[in-house]
């Protein structure tokens, strides 16, 4: 065995440990109703080799990650359960670091290319999520992989490594929406290299194997990708929402700046500046895929009325930012830094470039500003909650506030603007003053604090949930003790509400659509779970607000009952 690959196996382990023990004192797991989904899809695929929740398929959430989970349910008990599949989440998530590595070693030695490795590795969307039921712990990973095997194709002409592109970036699509931009890239590029070169078959024939999974996928998943972005390029009709786009936009491409290292800014257009053909190819496949993310999150973003939180009637800089839907193109913003960064210290870059490039940062550090008006907290945004915690200790400061809030006080406004618009000055000032070695410290430096005050995030926030505290979850812990084999428990469907809203229901047993429910009772719970008619006679117990004239066996505090159905 090759020493950096060794190297690199063992610095891998070492994440899969760090992140099963932090993890560990993590007690549950609520980033949305997402992760419910999951949870009881992988159930319903132990079981019964299905892909439903509550006995209902719903083709919002795609079916790799549950079924790799599924075997954490060989445990039966659903705290193990939870255990497992923290610990496969670590696994999976930590596998960056070998596309990561081998990536940045096409331009980088190993040295530096093991340490780009292990700064993606430690940004805070690959190591502070093992905590949630999630796909986004399996796709960073395939979606990294797939675009070196992307590259790697291309490069080299070699059809095989055509085939392990394709495979690849169809397993992210069957991870995460979000892979389509794989299948894109791949369409793209298959006909650029065409039009480049004769005719060649092998090109044809890889563009309709590409163009049928994209197509047959599309049929299958076609509400979910309709829904989510089709129906929302008629916003973009409206002039003010076309300024609205823009701004967006930037504010994204912003938050890709701050979630890939504070300083890690000028280094990216400094890459610009490298004039080597396989590094052009790279930047290519790079920017397309930045691009097409980029379109779609801001698409998404602006088709959802929910998402806005103003600090007045200013919408148009508003809109929330949900970083996990750009979170998997940090990798490659990193990359791109990192090769922009070697190739400074290595050449003389002209002064009047450099500060060109800082004033151009500056503008988009403006309008990133209006980021700052989101809920900077895990999930969606976990590569910001040390921006999050920041404004947090400015209003304990000046307000005295003691809780966390999604609103924005004005002083934290202004002094975070502030710090936004002036980074790519300080970027400016430490690569003239840093050199290579103490540049990267602290870039380490900073990225480990922010991964830890995520992992922080994440731990308080499971500890004080109104979910682990509630007395749903003391009712189906009483449950599990009194019944240790696997029973069909009916929820009764009249008992439907909030579960998390501004009107949150304690006594609602259920929310959702029709076509996805999730309880709290389900996620301690590994028993056959059925909303439905409390007349079923199929159920062994039955939990509802009403009284029943069957044997009670508990009670809340707030009426919710649980029976035993001697009528089965």
């Amino acid at each position: 065995m090759k020493k950096d690959l060794r190297n690199l196996i063992l610095i891998y382990l070492g994440f899969v440990l760090v992140k099963t023990i932090l993890s560990y004192f993590i007690p549950s797991s609520r980033a949305l109703a997402d992760d419910y989904n999951y949870l009881k899809m992988s159930e319903s695929f132990f079981y019964h080799f299905s892909l439903k929740v509550h006995g209902i398929f719903t083709g919002q959430f795609y079916p790799l990650y549950p079924i790799l989970i599924s075997i954490a349910h060989i445990f039966q008990d659903n705290n193990l359960v939870y255990l497992a599949i923290k610990f496969i989440n670590s696994i999976l998530s930590s596998l960056i670091i070998f596309p990561a590595y081998y990536l940045s070693k096409e331009f980088l030695s190993e040295k530096k290319s093991l340490l780009t490795a292990i700064f993606i590795s430690l940004l805070p969307a690959n190591f502070a999520l093992t905590s949630y039921i999630m796909a986004e712990n399996l796709f960073y990973s395939l979606f990294l992989i797939s675009i070196y095997f992307i590259y790697k194709s291309f490069k080299n002409e070699d059809y095989k490594i055509y085939f392990f592109a394709i495979l690849f970036s169809l397993l992210a699509l069957l991870t995460r929406i979000h892979g389509f931009i794989l299948i894109f890239l791949l369409i793209i590029l298959f006909f650029v290299n065409s039009l480049k070169k004769k005719f060649n078959f092998k090109y044809i024939f890889f563009i309709l194997v590409t163009i049928i999974s994209l197509f047959i996928w599309f049929f299958y998943f076609n509400e979910t990708i309709y829904s989510l972005y089709i129906n929302r390029y008629v916003s973009l009709i409206n002039f003010n929402l076309i300024i609205a786009f823009i701004i967006k936009f930037l504010s994204y491409l912003g938050f890709l700046l701050l979630g890939s290292g504070l300083i890690l800014m000028l280094p990216l257009l400094i890459s610009f500046k490298i004039n080597n053909k396989n590094f052009k190819l790279f930047r290519k496949i790079s920017l397309v895929t930045i691009m097409i993310s980029l379109f779609l999150a801001t698409i998404h973003a602006l088709g959802s009325p929910r998402y806005y939180y103003a600090l007045s009637n200013l919408t148009l800089v508003s809109g929330r930012i949900i970083g996990r839907y750009v979170d998997f193109i940090l990798p490659l913003i990193v990359i791109l830094n990192f090769i922009g960064l070697n190739y400074y210290f290595n050449n003389k870059i002209k002064t009047k470039l450099v500060k060109r490039f800082t004033i151009i940062l500056t503008l988009i550090m403006t309008f990133t500003t209006s980021i700052i008006l989101t809920p900077l907290v895990p999930f969606n945004n976990v590569s910001l909650t040390f921006l999050g915690a920041l404004r947090y200790l400015i209003d304990l400061i000046f307000y005295f506030k003691v809780s966390f809030e999604f609103g924005t006080t004005l002083i934290s406004f202004i002094i975070l603007s502030l710090i936004f618009i002036s980074l790519p000055l300080i970027n400016y000032y430490i690569l003239k003053k840093f050199d290579y070695r103490k540049f990267i410290s602290l870039l380490l430096a900073f990225t480990i604090i922010s991964s830890l005050i995520s992992v922080a995030a994440v731990y308080y926030a499971a500890r004080t949930s109104w979910y682990y505290n509630s007395e749903q979850r003391e009712l189906a812990l009483y449950l599990n003790d009194i019944d240790k084999k696997r029973a069909i428990v009916l929820i009764d469907e009249r008992d439907g509400g909030d579960l998390g809203g501004p009107s949150y229901d304690p006594k609602a047993l259920y929310v959702g659509t029709p076509k996805s429910k999730y309880t709290v009772l389900g996620y301690w719970l590994n028993d056959e779970l059925i909303i439905g008619d409390i007349r079923d006679s199929k159920a062994d117990y039955i939990i509802s607000t009403y009284k029943l004239n069957l044997n009670k066996l508990y009670s809340t505090t707030n009426g919710i009952y649980l029976y035993k159905n001697e009528l089965k």
